[in-house]
């Protein structure tokens, strides 16, 4: 990784990492994330995935650290399509994380803090994730840039699916490589969006993501 990689690497585990020990204490800490285009979010991920929230549990764990235990939420999902990971895992298998925190009321009901900015995610809805490796600590994980690596899968009138993020018509798409392949498929990828740029075709969005991880290597 170059100069400028780490120096956007220590800045987007920030919110995350850095002042993680915050988050575990009574203080009420509003999470925040640099913006990071596209290309950054897939290179960080350890893993990249479409698939559907099948389970979410959210538990205290107790923690010698803490008076009031660990408050973590518990997330199953089912692969609809393996994008990248250093297990490939196949249509139909599991992967689960766990991350800090839960939904406001469900702080509220244990008497912890609830921290704002969490990306929080729904049973029987589908999504595509970019996940961060787990924490040697906690075993914790969370999303790459907490909501920018968060997509809803969303199903059009004509049964296609596309997927929708608030960043994907700001800072996603900016300063990607300019080799001929990823910008090809960059093309083909924003004539399949809205006109607004914040709905892409499901399909062209795994296409770029595949094509910047090709740049990589």
């Amino acid at each position: 990784m170059n100069k400028k990689g780490e120096f956007m690497f220590r800045y987007f585990y920030l919110s995350v990492f850095i002042v993680f020990p915050f988050f575990l204490s009574s203080l009420a800490y509003s999470t925040q994330a640099i913006h990071a285009n596209l290309e950054h979010i897939t290179q960080t991920a350890e893993a990249s995935f479409v698939g559907t929230c099948i389970d979410r549990r959210v538990e205290l764990l107790p923690d010698a650290r803490f008076s009031g235990g660990l408050l973590v939420t518990k997330y199953t999902f089912r692969i609809g399509q393996w994008i990248k990971g250093p297990q490939q895992k196949k249509e139909g298998e599991l992967f689960e994380f766990v991350q800090y925190g839960a939904t406001r009321e469900e702080a509220a009901k244990m008497n912890v803090s609830f921290i704002i900015g969490l990306p929080q995610f729904e049973k029987n809805k589908e999504y595509v994730l970019f996940t961060t490796r787990r924490s040697p600590a906690t075993g914790l994980s969370s999303t790459v840039g907490l909501e920018q690596g968060v997509f809803d899968v969303v199903v059009q009138a004509n049964g296609t699916k596309s997927v929708t993020n608030k960043f994907l018509s700001t800072s996603l798409f900016q300063n990607l490589p300019v080799k001929q392949g990823v910008q090809k498929t960059l093309t083909a990828a924003k004539s399949a969006s809205s006109q607004d740029g914040s709905v892409i075709s499901l399909q062209s969005f795994v296409d770029l993501v595949n094509a910047l991880g090709e740049n990589a290597r």
